[in-house]
């Protein structure tokens, strides 16, 4: 950490915090977006993204948990075991070419 803050977040060497803590409660979010990380580690990242409803994006609290964080880290990782399971979109006409593969490789 580079940077000192008003909540002392910046003496600790490693802080480990629920990520569904840190989304929902305002002022331990804001407390650790005052300090420079060298790195930020997310388990579960799959959980940080955001959805759709109709043709709306829906940008959750953990989605901006993620932007915040990205915001204040040199290094940001992103570590999820479980597929995410985004809808595919044709990029072209050929029923056989998908943006993304629709299944595990």
């Amino acid at each position: 950490m580079v940077e000192q803050s008003p909540d002392g977040l910046d003496r600790h060497r490693l802080l480990v915090a629920k990520m569904d803590q840190l989304a929902r409660a305002e002022d331990l979010q804001q407390a650790v977006e005052q300090v420079q990380w060298d790195l930020v580690i997310v388990d579960e990242a799959h959980r940080m993204s955001a959805h759709y409803q109709g043709q709306e994006r829906k940008y959750t609290k953990r989605y901006q948990l993620g932007q915040a964080l990205g915001g204040v880290t040199r290094h940001l990782l992103l570590m999820a075991a479980t597929l995410h399971a985004a809808r595919v979109q044709r990029t072209s006409r050929d029923p056989d070419q998908t943006a993304a593969p629709t299944r595990p490789i």
